[in-house]
């Protein structure tokens, strides 16, 4: 055999106990531990996880269950309470204009005064005309008496008493058409005065002394604000978890409070032909006046049963592939003595609606279980872990208006 065929099997032979001996070592166990360690620690396979390095900080909470409802939130415009035009209802000139625009009035204050010359002058008249009907009405009372003590004598015929006794009624008919007339010439003396009919703010008032107005001509417009309204649509579903009295919470971003307090009125109960959504008025009290019609406002229904749910902050959960996940803390099973480490636990999640710091669990998540709140991209499946624990949310009934600072983050126009 020459050099070259021996050099030949001398290298396959050394690659073929290479690869064998590199087989062995990849299927071979760990070599045999100390059996003083054995005895220490016991089996390995019962103690879990381990990680020489040392424990990494972060942040953690333990999961709450909270009491919540459903939330919906629409926005509207504010209107008065009531607001009416109020308009001549006798003729007349203009000689006095008592208010001015954008003034409050009360119940019964004058604002306009038309001239009352030829209205006082046709109440004279009806004075004088009752007058003179109660005159008629006395002589013919006195005559009906004459001819009935006329006929008991005998002297006076039936048909003269009874013509007496129908012009006593025709003067006594008189008499009361007369006092309708005076009554009538007072009232229309009266409305010369045009008077506010509750206590409002005077939005628009485009008129001079020396104007001529005709019945139904316009005035004044009033608008009552001790009280404002958002009229608001809810759909079918919606305005059955509503009722007449509900308290509901409003934001009106331009008001100095911007979270106050409203109440449902009259909720519609036939939809609106164009929206198809039923009508609700929701009013809020109005006594310093600091809201006023025009403004935006968003109000904030709770409706349906509350409920029992797990919340947690969104910044503690993570995604991977469009699958939600957490770290939750696991104690060690080495003994209390030992970290905690990191679990990875597949979570399936919702929006809360309004408070979008938060999401609603589920499914994967248990009352108790720990969660990791922070360094989210350092943590990693078995990692040993020291806690800075913090509070969860706390049971939570909606319908608590919310903390300033939120208001604060959550007060902007939809």
């Amino acid at each position: 055999m020459s050099n070259r065929s021996i050099r030949f099997w001398v290298l396959g032979l050394t690659l073929v106990a290479l690869g064998i001996a590199f087989l062995l070592f990849q299927t071979s166990g760990p070599p045999a531990r100390p059996l003083a360690n054995s005895t220490q620690n016991g089996d390995m396979n019962s103690t879990g996880p381990t990680d020489s390095r040392p424990p990494l900080v972060v942040d953690a909470f333990e999961v709450n269950s909270v009491i919540a409802r459903n939330r919906i939130e629409v926005s509207g415009v504010l209107e008065p309470r009531r607001e009416v035009v109020v308009g001549a209802e006798v003729p007349g000139r203009v000689i006095d204009v008592n208010v001015e625009e954008h003034t409050p009035v009360e119940t019964g204050q004058p604002l306009v005064r038309l001239d009352p010359a030829l209205p006082r002058a046709a109440v004279e008249r009806a004075r004088a005309s009752l007058l003179r009907a109660k005159s008629t009405e006395r002589l013919a009372a006195s005559e009906v008496a004459r001819q009935r003590e006329l006929a008991s004598r005998g002297v006076a015929s039936a048909a003269e008493l009874d013509r007496a006794e129908s012009q006593d009624r025709n003067a006594a008919a008189q008499v009361e058409e007369a006092q309708a007339a005076l009554l009538d010439t007072e009232t229309r003396l009266e409305k010369t005065q045009i008077r506010a009919p509750f206590s409002a703010v005077v939005s628009t008032l485009e008129l001079e002394p020396g104007a001529y107005l005709n019945p139904g001509q316009p005035v004044a417009t009033l608008a009552d604000i001790s009280a404002v309204e958002i009229e608001i649509g809810l759909s079918d579903r919606e305005i059955l978890s509503v009722k007449d009295g509900d308290s509901v919470q409003v934001f009106v971003e331009a008001a100095a409070t911007p979270w106050v307090e409203g109440r449902i009125v009259h909720p519609g109960r036939t939809p609106d032909a164009q929206t198809l959504k039923y009508p609700v008025a929701v009013r809020i009290e109005n006594p310093d006046e600091a809201l006023l019609p025009g403004m935006l406002g968003r109000v904030r229904f709770e409706i349906g049963p509350e409920r029992e749910t797990i919340w947690i902050p969104r910044r503690s959960v993570f995604a991977e592939f469009d699958l939600d996940y957490v770290y939750t803390v696991e104690p060690s099973l080495q003994g209390p003595e030992h970290p905690p480490h990191a679990t990875r636990r597949r979570v399936q999640t919702r929006a809360v609606p309004f408070r979008p710091e938060w999401l609603e669990v589920t499914s994967g998540l248990s009352a108790g279980d720990r969660v990791i709140s922070s360094d989210l991209g350092t943590v990693r499946e078995g990692r040993a872990l020291k806690l800075r624990l913090s509070a969860g949310p706390q049971s939570i009934k909606t319908e608590i208006p919310l903390a300033p600072d939120e208001s604060a983050a959550q007060g902007q126009r939809p």
